[in-house]
């Protein structure tokens, strides 16, 4: 047994299913394990120079985005079409983790530092389908 699974739902919340039913969806993936990475971070009221935190989430891809959640907090939103996506390091270090990174001002003006995702799935899964669909 996952002990996340004790504390937490890795189930897709509502914002997500809704975008299931408003969207063609191309995969949802539900209970992954997953972290976010902090690294020279600074926001307002809040700074680190490293923090990894632990999560249980799931991810959802339509035809039009991605969109990720830790619990039922949204962490990635991002339409496929947005040009920031050039800024974004989607890649796979292993076939069964997904890793996205980005500069943390790159959707807050008044934050800095890195972000880094990992999101992995027990099994085989699709990233690698979800990879080559954001970089094409």
């Amino acid at each position: 047994m996952n002990p996340f699974s004790l504390f937490s739902s890795g189930k897709l919340p509502e914002e997500g299913v809704s975008l299931c039913n408003s969207e063609r969806t191309i995969w949802t993936l539900e209970d992954v394990s997953g972290s976010v990475t902090m690294i020279n971070f600074r926001r307002p009221g809040k700074r680190c120079s490293w923090n990894r935190r632990w999560f249980r989430g799931s991810m959802i891809a339509t035809e039009k985005r991605l969109v990720a959640f830790a619990y039922k907090t949204r962490l990635i939103h991002v339409p496929f079409d947005d040009p920031r996506w050039a800024q974004i390091d989607v890649h796979l270090p292993n076939g069964r983790t997904l890793f996205i990174g980005h500069d943390a001002s790159l959707f807050h003006d008044d934050w800095s530092g890195t972000l880094e995702y990992r999101f992995k799935a027990g099994g085989k899964t699709r990233f690698r389908d979800l990879v080559q669909t954001m970089t094409t």
